[in-house]
């Protein structure tokens, strides 16, 4: 088989199972994604910023900003040490089926 060839099955096949994993991870996806729109809400409307959020949860910047953008899967100490520093409760409003109390 050629290098193109096999370049070729290479890109269909990483596409192929990225897609996959997205589809079995869809769940855990949508609530991470949920509680960081959420973040980002309150953080605008309390003129937060994301390092001195970031230092009060206990999480680094690093790791903050994969949450932020809803692309990593949170533990309940990260989510918890959140809603303390954003002086807010998140996790009901996450968990419920349309988003709202």
């Amino acid at each position: 088989m050629d290098q193109k060839k096999k370049l070729t099955l290479l890109k269909t096949s990483s596409w192929l199972e990225q897609a996959q994993w997205r589809i079995d991870n869809e769940y855990w996806i949508e609530k991470s994604q949920k509680f960081a729109l959420r973040v980002l809400v309150i953080m605008d409307k309390k003129k937060l910023r994301k390092e001195d959020v970031a230092k009060q949860s206990g999480i680094s910047l690093r790791k903050f900003n994969k949450i932020l953008k809803g692309s990593t899967n949170l533990t309940l100490r990260e989510m918890c040490g959140i809603q303390k520093a954003l002086d807010t409760e998140i996790l009901n409003i996450i968990m419920s089926k349309n988003g709202k109390r």
